[in-house]
């Protein structure tokens, strides 16, 4: 049996496909690795982007003016640390179908490789979609999460006029809904507060059917030559532009044990400005057995148990989606 060592299997399972993600592919595209467990994130508060840089004479000094203003939070990466049991069955009797797996760097090439590779990319799209779940909820103010053994909370300081929440006959399909004084009062909010343009919107279900029900909404998008919920070649469901805005509706969904939930609430209208510094965090990975400590997005090793015979298969990652500048983001209920 060959022996895996953890560098062709942590170099095998980040050169293997990410699965696709609508709010890590639209938003939080930028990935910084850190050399340390821990992270101190510098969130900025709102800064007057309205004040013009004074002149000066050719003999006087230059002008002191304020700093922007930050809010430092330190905060220990969560790590997610997921393993599964294969069976001396499943890794000597399986064989691929068709032609061997690459994936890259010191490659996975025989059939035993092609069951590990298999589960490995397994371990990858559960553990990339808690990351994806961790985006969702930066985006709507800050990540919590507790069990009975672990918990985590970030609080990434939104304002209050940042998370609008529309009651009465002001929900959208009320009497007195007015989506695009909405969407152009919360862009202009974004514009204001961080000086950068909102054009990216996520939104759940029932907030797209709302917004698609609005005869005014609708005769923007007729007229813009868009088909209304076309679906993209990666899968996901583009509205359509509004005000300068890209609409894609989140219909996703994950396991909370056996209960299906949300990624977003239904209700939910997150506007950003992709623009804004949005980045998924990184920290390092470290392991006493392998002896390692790997700054990678993710880490994998393979160990055998004697008796039964089997082996153990683990990934690892210690992510942490980051939104530094709030107030580049409205997030609506709407």
């Amino acid at each position: 049996m060959t022996t895996y060592d953890y560098r062709t299997l942590t170099t095998s399972i980040n050169a293997l496909a990410t699965p696709p993600s609508l709010i890590l592919d639209k938003i939080f595209t930028a990935k910084n690795q850190n050399y340390s467990s821990t992270l101190e994130i510098d969130i900025e508060k709102s800064a007057d982007y309205k004040k013009l840089a004074p002149f000066t004479g050719s003999s006087q000094e230059g002008k002191v003016i304020s700093k922007v203003g930050f809010s430092t939070k330190t905060v220990k990466f969560p790590r997610i640390r997921v393993k599964k049991q294969l069976s001396a069955t499943e890794i000597l009797a399986q064989r691929d179908i068709g032609e061997s797996v690459y994936v890259g760097g010191d490659a996975l090439k025989s059939p035993t490789d092609g069951k590990i590779a298999r589960e490995q990319n397994h371990l990858k799209a559960i553990i990339t979609k808690r990351i994806e779940w961790m985006a969702a909820n930066a985006l709507m103010g800050g990540i919590e999460y507790a069990d009975n053994e672990f918990s985590f909370s970030i609080d990434y300081d939104f304002s209050s006029t940042h998370k609008p929440v529309l009651s009465e006959n002001n929900v959208w399909g009320g009497t007195s809904a007015d989506i695009l004084g909405n969407l152009r009062s919360w862009k202009k909010l974004i514009a204001q507060d961080s000086g950068l343009s909102a054009n990216i919107a996520i939104a759940g279900p029932e907030a797209v059917e709302k917004l698609l029900a609005d005869e005014n909404i609708r005769a923007l998008l007729n007229n813009t030559g868009l088909s209304v919920g076309q679906l993209q070649l990666d899968n996901t469901a583009y509205i359509g532009r509004l005000c300068g805005i890209d609409v894609y509706e989140c219909a996703e969904q994950y396991l909370d044990g056996s209960t299906s939930k949300p990624l977003i609430p239904d209700n939910a209208f997150i506007l950003a400005a992709s623009g804004a510094k949005f980045v998924q965090e990184y920290g390092l990975i470290e392991d006493l057995e392998a002896d390692a400590r790997v700054g990678m997005e993710f880490f994998s090793k393979l160990w055998y148990e004697k008796d039964p015979s089997a082996a153990w298969l683990l990934a690892e990652s210690c992510p942490l989606p980051v939104v530094y500048q709030p107030d580049a983001v409205v997030a609506a209920k709407v």
